[in-house]
């Protein structure tokens, strides 16, 4: 077997906008079945926010939002943002922030068709894991983008009634975050297909854990150890060793659970 690994973010093309976008995995699925390769891996495709490494990830199962093929969303009856890519190096905070707010105006004009769409309501009952990662977003834009061990006391901790009560008040800002994820999870599906067609093997790359301040930890905080931190030990090619500054679990609370 042979493949190539690439960080989706520098694939782009004249159809993306300022980054690499999932569409631009068609026309690399077609070179690589020209060069008769097998394998094409990507780097972690998680949101991870305003930090430009997908290893920092805001969610273990929330696609980035930064990948979302603009010119292939359906019904399109907006005009697109501004958004270039004649540089060398992308402008990765400024891209995120134009297809942000160009996004959230996207969801208001789609929201009434996608609430139509028997494929949407079958994606909320697969992935009702995205409910978290939703509620979070939401708070965390509600607290200028802080981490969420800096929120209101009553936010950092939610009992379950107290989400419910959340989900209902901000029912769409919360919408509009499902919305990118069934988006998005549409056109990384076509890509898969395409991929399978041409016999074309895709491996994604995980994030070995998730950021301190994600979804996953804020939902979940019982399950983590935030006094202490992962890393790598020192060794003959790091003498000083590193530290990702990633959550240690609780393990005998997993275990128990």
């Amino acid at each position: 077997f042979h493949g190539v690994q690439i960080p989706l973010i520098s694939l782009w093309s004249k159809n993306s906008l300022g980054n690499g976008e999932f569409m631009d995995l068609l026309p690399i699925i077609d070179f690589l079945k020209k060069s008769k390769f097998d394998i094409l891996q990507l780097l972690p495709l998680n949101d991870s926010g305003f930090d430009a490494s997908p290893y920092n990830a805001l969610s273990s199962t929330a696609l980035h939002p930064i990948y979302l093929s603009l010119k292939n969303l359906p019904d399109m009856g907006l005009p697109l943002p501004n958004i270039s890519h004649t540089e060398k190096r992308l402008d990765y905070k400024s891209i995120l922030e134009k297809k942000t707010q160009f996004l959230k105006k996207y969801t208001k004009y789609y929201k009434k068709k996608v609430k139509n769409c028997a494929n949407y309501y079958r994606f909320l009952e697969t992935h009702i894991h995205l409910n978290d990662y939703c509620l979070y977003k939401v708070l965390k834009e509600k607290n200028n983008n802080k981490p969420w061990v800096e929120w209101p006391e009553e936010l950092k901790h939610p009992s379950h009634q107290a989400k419910k009560h959340l989900s209902v008040l901000y029912d769409e800002e919360l919408s509009h975050h499902m919305i990118i994820q069934f988006l998005c999870h549409l056109q990384l599906e076509q890509v898969k297909r395409y991929a399978d067609k041409h016999n074309i093997y895709l491996k994604g790359d995980l994030p070995i854990l998730v950021s301190p301040d994600s979804a996953d930890v804020w939902a979940n905080s019982e399950f983590f150890d935030l006094s202490q931190y992962v890393g790598s030990p020192p060794s003959r090619f790091d003498p000083e060793g590193q530290n990702w500054k990633f959550p240690c679990y609780k393990w005998p609370a997993l275990e128990e659970n």
